[in-house]
């Protein structure tokens, strides 16, 4: 609804299925080939290079379960830190915390 130009939320239309990650970079020398693997395990993601942060989309058709394990992996060798700010699949494709 506008009013005296102003816009005010009304309703949710549809709730969205995606999930949000964020992933620290380490070594800034990796960013390139991380979004690469990411992309294409089906996310999207974009870079900010002022935080060293790679901002990763998941949409709800992509087995979040199976980024988190690539996550997991490359947090493993060091390469990168992440966390999970928004979470929105379904409850059993979703890992358990290790």
């Amino acid at each position: 609804m506008a009013e005296e130009g102003n816009l005010y939320f009304s309703a949710v239309i549809m709730r969205s299925r995606n999930s949000l990650l964020r992933v620290v970079l380490h070594d800034e020398g990796e960013t390139a080939r991380v979004r690469a693997d990411l992309e294409a395990l089906g996310c999207s993601t974009e870079w900010l290079e002022t935080r060293r942060l790679i901002a990763v989309n998941v949409p709800g058709n992509v087995r979040l379960r199976t980024v988190q394990r690539y996550l997991g992996a490359e947090e493993e060798k060091g390469t990168i830190g992440w966390e999970e700010p928004i979470l929105r699949h379904a409850d059993e494709d979703v890992a358990p915390p290790s």
